[in-house]
């Protein structure tokens, strides 16, 4: 499969935006998983398994790096929901690793995971991404556009 995610470009640069941006295309890359899945192509599975991996965790990289410490001070209760939050995806990701290694990821187990990252997707916009966009620096939102496109390269070569 290996096609290419086009990179959302930002026409602002905000943190809203990046971050929306990313969204969008960490849900187009898992759409690309679940499609090597549909064909049982193990080789395709494993590589949009890593592009999937890689995206995600850099996003909540830039989240807990560039935004979060900030929020709470803000809001310390939904901080911390989006920490735990966090962890859980980390987690999951470790357990859906094996599974994509020994090919017993199941169409619910897959649907579960995105449906909960959208929720927290959706919470993250409401509430951590418009405190964002009036309250961090120019360096944060720089600082947060690299880190989200550090891998893209990488991965459309794939």
């Amino acid at each position: 499969m290996s096609s290419h995610v086009p990179s959302p470009r930002s026409t602002s640069g905000r943190p809203r935006e990046l971050l929306s941006q990313d969204h969008v295309r960490i849900e187009r890359l898992f759409t690309e998983l679940l499609g090597a899945f549909a064909t049982g192509d193990r080789e395709a599975i494993a590589s949009e398994w890593t592009r999937f991996d890689e995206a995600l965790r850099a996003h909540l990289d830039a989240e807990e790096v560039h935004i979060l410490p900030l929020f709470r001070a803000v809001d310390v209760d939904e901080a911390a929901r989006i920490a735990e939050d966090h962890a859980y995806f980390r987690g999951k990701l470790g357990e859906l690793a094996v599974c994509v290694d020994l090919h017993v990821v199941s169409l619910p187990m897959a649907t579960e995971f995105v449906d909960r990252l959208r929720a927290h997707a959706a919470r993250e916009d409401a509430l951590m991404y418009r405190w964002a966009d009036t309250h961090l620096e120019h360096p944060a939102s720089t600082s947060i556009g690299e880190k989200l496109t550090s891998l893209r390269p990488a991965m459309s070569l794939q």
